[in-house]
C-alpha cells in the first residue's frame, strides 16, 4: 500500500511475492523499478495469470503452484 511506497527510496532490493499477476501488482513492481530498487519476484499461482508477466520490464519472476510450495518442492530461489 502507499506506506510500502514511501519507504522504497530506503530500500535497496524489493522481494515480492504475489499470489497472481494483473495490473495492480504491475503498478507495484514499477513502483519498486522506478525508486531504483531491484525487484525480485515470486508469484505463486495454480496456472495461467491474470496478466503475462513481462520479464523484460521486471526481470526474472519465479512461478510456483500452491501445491508445489504445499510439498516441499521448492528448494531454492
Amino acid at each position: 500500500g502507499p506506506a510500502v511506497f514511501e519507504e522504497l527510496s530506503n530500500v535497496s532490493t524489493a522481494v515480492c511475492i504475489f499470489l497472481d499477476w494483473d495490473e495492480q501488482r504491475e503498478k507495484m513492481a514499477r513502483a519498486v523499478l522506478d525508486s531504483g530498487s531491484s525487484l525480485k519476484t515470486i508469484i505463486i499461482h495454480d496456472g495461467e495469470t491474470t496478466l503475462p508477466y513481462n520479464s523484460d520490464e521486471f526481470g526474472q519472476a519465479w512461478h510456483f503452484t500452491p501445491d508445489e510450495i504445499a510439498k516441499g518442492k521448492v528448494e531454492s530461489i
